[in-house]
């Protein structure tokens, strides 16, 4: 009688258990797919801090460089084309931000000449400016075949020392 008592009781604590992960699991889809905003938070900010990888004589690692004079823009969920502008977001850090768009996600274009056109999806917050990396390219095409090699060089070096090492 104790036994049948104890499967019937763990029984039903494994039933409250698993309905209870299954309502838990409910609540986080429903909110992945209709977030909850306070009212009037229907738009909010993004920001994009542009750059490119240069490597250096002496030294195997990338420096980053900042591009500060790229056209950036911001296509909302209306397909409204917006102009970011490039401020001092905080003291001595400085990015492409536009505010006032839509909350959802906002597909970011930047172009510079000697570049190649960079364009990635980020997501616009409420009540915050989100900031997010947007790396560029140089355009190979538009470079001088000297500095195109000098550009190989450095790579070069490295695969010379991985094969010396090697023998």
């Amino acid at each position: 009688m104790k036994k049948k008592m104890l499967a019937i009781l763990l029984a039903g604590l494994m039933t409250i258990l698993g309905s209870l992960s299954v309502s838990a699991a409910n609540i986080e889809k429903e909110k992945a797919t209709n977030p909850v905003m306070p009212l009037g938070a229907d738009t909010g900010g993004i920001g994009v801090v542009v750059f490119y990888e240069q490597i250096t004589e002496t030294d195997d690692i990338p420096t980053i460089v900042f591009i500060t004079d790229a056209t950036v823009t911001c296509v909302d969920l209306s397909g409204e084309t917006h102009e970011m502008s490039y401020i001092e977001f905080e003291p001595d850090f400085y990015a492409y931000i536009v505010d006032g768009i839509p909350i959802g996600s906002c597909e970011i274009t930047a172009s510079k000449g000697g570049f190649g056109t960079v364009t990635d999806t980020f997501y616009v917050p409420t009540e915050t400016i989100d900031i997010y990396k947007l790396k560029m390219d140089k355009d190979p095409a538009s470079r001088p075949i000297l500095f195109r090699l000098l550009d190989i060089f450095p790579n070069g070096l490295s695969i010379l020392r991985l094969l010396a090492s090697l023998l």
